[in-house]
């Protein structure tokens, strides 16, 4: 193994103290619940010898917690003003030394009823319920408001009386006067009636409010950062541009979406003379004299002050999976430069998120450098693919049976691509179709070819239109973003060919393909968060015992308390974070900080082999036993051999991963990382000797 590959037992230990995707750091936590109670917070700790603490400090949340009760005793007191004429010395505390039933006993037919219509629509009111919210837990917020009506009535002065009647009925603005003070009294009445209940509610509330989660980045929000959104379509030169002035910086960061991709930039900037890291979730290449480094996304190191930060495939910050670490590196990044690479679907997104930090934004606009144009017939004969074409399916058996049809009734080998594959082979497969010297001149493959490989294509040719949607658990037309991004990596800005084509198999989807191309992408007004190991901890801290000892429990507790600003933000991953969850179920071992590192690991839940891999690792882990790879590479006469490379893979990769959060107990990392060399190249020589 390459010596730059290679680190250290210590090394990992260190990194292992990093923060973020399952890096603990002490002093973080410290911070966090020290702002949280109030206190003065630590300063945070920074990195060394290029290993990254991950998560700054959160102490925000408790001051933005403090502010927005605040705020609602303003708007309860402006409630309170609101009400206009005597409604302002009303008090749940006057009202419940009223003798029980005296005014109510004397009421009028006219003003009982008027006096239960406007406590009935009160009762019943959708803006009283999402505001109660602050106030009692949901599963009792029914009976307290039955309880609240019926004192009401009770306890009956002459002026609340005349103030309802006489506000029941007329302008929309009379009735709303009616329910803010009604709800003023309500919130009186359940602190005092309920207040053990109350107290204990508010705390958890208070511990899963993300709404400010801008303020948890201390050192970004202090520095005068300037972000550059360079917009535009695939091969449009907007990633190489923000690449060169990277390149001129003394310091930076390239995030990027894909270990490809980090892995691409770490080469490119090496070769241009920038010394650079490479940090992904599996592995690291460091340098002790390094300036520069990349890094797949989730890995960027907020407490890294540089001077320039890239930032590839922003549009993906909407991304329900993994959205939460564009989110992050956007608002947490400590660069005095943030150039943002992507499309512009989520440029109103990013305006808006810049306002709310109070930065300025730039955007840059690209054109593709070649155009990109649609063919008047369909390809309809696979017989008739020429040199540079690509054609697209949306499964690996799919991919297989047309490269063996391709190559039986044509002179051209295929290079096939799909997600399922290493990286790496991934890179050797697309460098056999960009090679002129080989016989690999048609290239089938996934839509995993519309980020993160530069591909010599000349025409791409869509032989379906429909692929399989993991949220809907069905097949799905596919998108105009989804469309757009495929077909435009035909007519490479480097390429012998002069313009991109694109194409269909049959009539029917040339019509729909047509449609896709000429749809304006909508915009995604979303962006995705995830909240940090310090929060749930903390939000932890206020549950009973048996939601504590299940993660799932606590997850589905967590979001359904969670509060995000409304049109900014939402909750990433809460169905695979559940699942994995329930995994963890039975093994009551392990701290809550363990069960957190082991639920965010980065695994398909829906292969078999990886999750029973998973859970043998966290049986011993839970056992405190050493953990050891315990995986035998599959036999090439075995039947599915390669499919049983990519699960070996899959499993080495979380092994990997795992043994980077848990040094001291997953000891064989250097006796993974070659067997997952071995499995990487063993795919590839089973892809070369497939043949029709």
């Amino acid at each position: 193994m390459a010596a730059a590959a290679a680190f250290s037992l210590s090394s990992r230990r260190l990194l292992a103290s990093c923060s973020f995707l399952g890096f603990a750091q002490e002093n973080t936590r410290m911070s966090f619940r020290a702002f949280h109670n109030g206190e003065a917070a630590a300063t945070p700790l920074s990195g060394s010898n290029g290993f990254p603490f991950l998560f700054p400090s959160l102490r925000h949340l408790s001051s933005s917690t403090a502010s927005s009760s605040s705020s609602y005793k303003q708007k309860g007191e402006g409630g309170r003003r609101g009400g206009g004429g005597g409604a302002k010395h009303f008090s749940w505390e006057k009202l419940r030394k009223e003798e029980y039933n005296a005014i109510s006993n004397r009421m009028s037919t006219s003003d009982r009823t008027k006096l239960k219509k406007a406590l009935n629509r009160f009762r019943y009111s959708a803006l009283a319920e999402t505001k109660a919210r602050r106030l009692v837990p949901a599963d009792i917020y029914p009976q307290t408001m039955r309880k609240f009506c019926s004192k009401i009535i009770g306890h009956l002065t002459e002026d609340l009386k005349g103030f309802i009647v006489s506000h029941q009925e007329g302008k929309r603005e009379n009735v709303r006067r009616i329910e803010s003070l009604l709800f003023r009294l309500y919130g009186e009445y359940v602190n005092s009636d309920y207040a053990e209940i109350c107290d204990n509610y508010k705390r958890r509330y208070s511990a899963s409010d993300m709404r400010q989660c801008h303020k948890w980045y201390d050192h970004a929000r202090s520095m005068k950062r300037k972000l550059i959104y360079h917009a535009g379509p695939t091969n449009s030169g907007k990633t190489y541009q923000a690449i060169q002035r990277l390149l001129e910086a003394e310091s930076g960061v390239y995030c990027a979406p894909l270990r490809l991709l980090a892995a691409e930039g770490y080469d490119t900037m090496n070769r241009e003379g920038a010394v650079t890291d490479l940090i992904t979730g599996q592995e690291m290449k460091t340098s002790p004299f390094s300036t520069h480094y990349a890094c797949t996304i989730e890995m960027a190191d907020l407490n890294k002050e540089v001077d320039v930060a890239v930032l590839d495939e922003i549009q993906m910050i909407s991304d329900p999976h993994r959205g939460y670490a564009w989110t992050r590196a956007l608002l947490g990044v400590p660069a005095k430069e943030i150039h943002l690479c992507g499309d512009e679907t989520v440029l109103k997104l990013v305006e808006r998120l810049a306002k709310k930090m109070n930065e300025k934004l730039e955007v840059r606009r690209y054109s593709r450098y070649k155009p990109l144009e649609l063919e008047a017939k369909p390809l309809e004969d696979l017989g008739r693919v020429q040199e540079g074409d690509c054609l697209i399916a949306f499964s690996k058996k799919e991919i297989y049976r047309l490269k063996l049809e391709i190559e039986s009734r044509t002179r051209y080998k295929c290079a096939i691509i799909y997600g399922n594959l290493p990286p790496e082979t991934r890179r050797q497969q697309a460098d056999l179709f960009n090679d002129p010297e080989t016989e690999y001149k048609v290239l089938v493959a996934t839509d995993a070819v519309g980020m993160g490989l530069n591909l010599s294509v000349r025409r791409i040719i869509f032989t379906k239109l429909v692929k399989y949607c993991g949220v809907s658990n069905s097949l799905a037309v596919l998108s105009a973003s989804q469309a757009k991004q495929i077909a435009g990596r035909a007519g490479r800005r480097s390429s012998d060919f002069e313009k991109g084509l694109v194409s269909a198999l049959n009539v029917e989807d040339m019509t729909t393909l047509k449609r896709l191309l000429k749809e304006r992408l909508k915009p995604n007004r979303l962006a995705g968060i995830l909240p940090p190991f310090e929060q749930i901890e903390l939000f932890a801290s206020l549950q009973p015992e048996e939601v504590v000892n299940n993660f799932r429990w606590l997850l589905r507790e967590f979001q359904s308390q969670a509060q995000l600003e409304d049109g900014l933000y939402f909750m990433c991953r809460t169905k695979e974070l559940e699942t994995m969850g329930k995994l963890l179920t039975p093994f009551t071992g392990m701290t809550l900080e363990e069960k957190y590192k082991f639920v965010i690991a980065p695994i398909d839940t829906s292969n078999k082999d990886v999750v029973i891999s998973f859970l043998k690792y966290v049986r011993l882990f839970n056992a405190s036993k050493s953990v050891s790879v315990n995986l035998q590479l599959p036999s090439p006469r075995s039947e599915s051999y390669v499919h049983k490379l990519e699960n070996s893979f899959k499993i080495l990769s979380l092994y990997l991963w795992l043994s980077l959060r848990f040094p001291e107990e997953f000891t064989e990392h250097e006796k993974a990382q070659m067997m997952l060399e071995q499995c990487t190249h063993r795919i590839q020589v089973a892809l070369e000797k497939l043949s029709p």
